[in-house]
């Protein structure tokens, strides 16, 4: 391309980084000073003046709209209203703080009247308050990125000594969420009547989301070892006029192109991106035909309807491929690929010639692990422990109606209960069919290690500056953080890696082989007992493990019910002492916190922020105090474990993951456990 459209380029790249942790004080100060200029704002609106033709008096009662055409609330009732104390925040009915609290007074729902504002179109009424238009045109546009597009390029490739050319070539800046990382992704388009072995459009990502270059390349090989339609991905480096650019994972991707090359339709009508759970109570744009010719969408929302309606599989097996469906949503919850249906994003529906539709999906960075907590607290912050803990928990052993209702959704969507929970069985074949076949580490660690030779240099490349200190293709200085070589080795076998978003990426292998245990266990299949062996061996790299989020030296927040830029939340800083017992008194203990003279938590507390020899500990907000969760027995902790006998030590936790003729076994710090006496 032209060195001034290069150049122009860099500079548009450099936009920031991503957002790893927050601090909640902060957070919920800036939402309410959101929340009070919102209520401000719509107070000064005159509704008569901005919507003549309708009656927003009777469409937004909660205004209380006066005759003059003005909203008469109380800001201050209002607000008071409002929940802006931590303990509201551990519900999880928004991973996003500052919905949450939009949301949080039921007699005033701001969120319903910005949507019905934004619904009717009155954003570009003269007579509309310039701060609630940029609000609500900021919630709903899409991210405001200055798109990098020029069709005035041409491309060469060399594939194993063979070289192509192609002078008619549109080459654009990709992605959205990877924008913010320190190297972008890029798409190409060949124009024209030339094709690249069928393919025509390729998307190059550098997956920074993840640390080991290996997740979509493996999730898109599992897809092709099954028969699955579904992108196909490999590895490129690419040079742009000779400047090293690093390596990516090029991938073809669903267009028009893509569907006449797998289908023979030319120029289809019907594909579309989606962005919704496949319910009929979808946003706006929720579902984009990509033939730019249609805009009608009855199409696609009869189908929707008809999804809504359905109470069974057999009320849409001959409309839509069933069995495809149900093979995607199996793969999801074996790769613990949170960023697809079960987060209504990336993929497609596409309405074949023989005239049933099909699921397409695409995009499996976050997959084996990788960032998987974010479904359950979104942004780490920092000083908040209590919505922290939420985040420690072994997605391993999620059981599939688990997986697919994370913490934050009301119920799990239709489509899962149809064709899932109500009727298990089909789901449960084919998810066994899987496990045999391709999931399992037989036959996944072998493909592992060769991919692993396969990039092993070109990762040692990317871990180099250049002469002018940047990482190859890094052009966002704002974000100029990478994994290391040592964590790129490590995530790609067993060791559990902080990723670039400051969540948990687990161990490559190990993802696969806590998963494949389960599953065998759970659905009493016949496995590799090899693999189910306790005394598998692995090595884990504790120079680069991340050990998850570790709260114990976090002050935990007070019961605040009240905050104020003038009265800041309270820290409460508690630590436990556990001195020496030498004798233990005959009277009955509830728990072993009542040992060392701490009480015992009422029955509502069950979240466990600490844990030692004394078991499970939550912390008491109203006393202000520690108290103990695992109940006493009769057994002094200081007891002999049993399973030492067999070289393993004993469980902090009780919970069991295996029963043989030994007793019973916990799995914790990568490593098998016995499960104490007293629990």
């Amino acid at each position: 391309m032209p060195p001034e459209q290069f150049d122009d380029m860099k500079k548009s790249l450099n936009i920031g980084g991503t957002l790893l942790e927050d601090n909640f004080q902060e957070r919920i100060q800036m939402v309410k000073v959101l929340i009070s200029n919102i209520l401000d704002g719509l107070k000064r609106i005159n509704y008569t003046l901005i919507s003549p033709e309708y009656s927003l008096k009777d469409l937004l009662p909660q205004l209380k709209i006066g005759d003059d055409g003005m909203s008469q609330i109380n800001i201050e009732e209002v607000m008071e209203g409002m929940h802006f104390e931590p303990e509201y925040y551990l519900k999880f009915l928004e991973r996003d703080i500052a919905i949450q609290a939009i949301k949080s007074n039921p007699n005033f729902d701001i969120y319903n009247i910005i949507i019905t504002i934004y619904s009717l179109n009155l954003l570009d009424s003269p007579s509309m308050d310039p701060l609630i238009k940029e609000i609500i045109s900021s919630a709903f546009a899409s991210v405001n990125l200055y798109e990098f597009k020029t069709k005035n390029s041409t491309l060469s490739v060399e594939i194993s000594s063979e070289k192509k050319f192609f002078d008619k070539v549109t080459f654009s800046v990709g992605g959205k969420s990877s924008r913010y990382f320190n190297k972008p992704g890029y798409n190409i388009k060949i124009r024209g009547k030339e094709d690249l072995y069928g393919r025509t459009q390729f998307k190059f990502r550098p997956d920074a989301s993840e640390p080991t270059y290996l997740r979509s390349k493996l999730a898109s090989d599992i897809h092709k070892s099954l028969g699955i339609k579904g992108i196909s991905s490999n590895y490129a480096t690419l040079y742009i006029n000779d400047e090293y650019l690093g390596l990516f994972i090029i991938s073809d991707t669903y267009k028009l192109s893509w569907i006449e090359y797998e289908y023979g339709e030319k120029d289809t009508t019907s594909l579309y991106k989606c962005e919704s759970n496949l319910e009929s109570n979808y946003q706006s744009n929720s579902f984009i035909n990509q033939n730019e010719n249609i805009t009608d969408l009855t199409e696609i929302m009869e189908l929707l309807k008809t999804f809504d309606e359905a109470q069974s599989a057999a009320d849409i097996e001959n409309i839509f491929d069933v069995d495809n469906f149900l093979k995607e949503l199996a793969i999801e919850y074996l790769l613990g690929s949170w960023d697809n249906f079960n987060n209504a994003n990336n993929f497609f529906l596409y309405k074949q010639p023989n005239g049933k539709w099909i699921y397409l999906t695409y995009d499996f960075d976050n997959s084996f692990g990788a960032n998987l907590d974010t479904l359950y607290c979104g942004v780490i912050y920092v000083d908040f422990p209590e919505r922290m803990a939420e985040c420690i928990k072994d997605h391993l052993i999620d059981t599939v109606e688990e997986y697919f209702k994370p913490l934050f959704k009301v119920e799990v969507a239709h489509m899962i209960d149809i064709l899932i929970l109500k009727d298990p069985s089909r789901f449960e074949k084919i998810l066994s069919n899987i496990v045999k076949k391709v999931f399992n580490p037989a036959t996944l660690y072998p493909h592992i290690d060769e991919l692993k030779e396969l990039i092993k240099p070109f990762i040692e490349k990317e871990k180099i500056r250049n002469k002018n200190g940047i990482y190859p293709g890094g052009y966002n200085l704002y974000a100029d953080t990478i994994n290391s070589f040592d964590e790129w080795d490590a995530n790609s076998e067993f060791t559990m890696v902080k990723t670039l978003l400051g969540l948990n990426a687990y161990g490559l292998k190990y993802w696969i082989l806590g998963k494949y245990r389960y599953v065998c266990k759970t659905y009493k299949l016949e496995c590799d007992p090899i693999y189910i062996d306790k005394n598998y061996q692995y090595s884990i790299n504790k120079e680069v493990e991340f050990k998850r989020y570790d709260i114990s030296d976090i002050p935990l927040l007070s019961n605040v019910t009240n905050i104020t830029n003038e009265t800041p939340i309270v820290n409460i800083t508690t630590e436990i002492e556990t001195p020496t017992i030498t004798s233990i008194p005959t009277f009955d203990y509830k728990c072993l916190a009542e040992l060392i003279g701490y009480p015992c938590c009422p029955s509502i507390i069950k979240t466990i922020y600490a844990q030692d020899e004394y078991g499970d500990w939550g912390f008491d907000f109203k006393k202000q105090e520690w108290c103990g969760l695992t109940p006493y027995t009769g057994s002094s902790v200081d007891d002999e474990c049993w399973s030492k006998i067999y070289g393993y030590s004993c469980c902090k936790r009780c919970m069991v993951y295996e029963t043989d003729e030994n007793g019973k076994w916990g799995f914790e710090s990568n490593q098998w456990c016995g499960i104490p006496a007293s629990c």
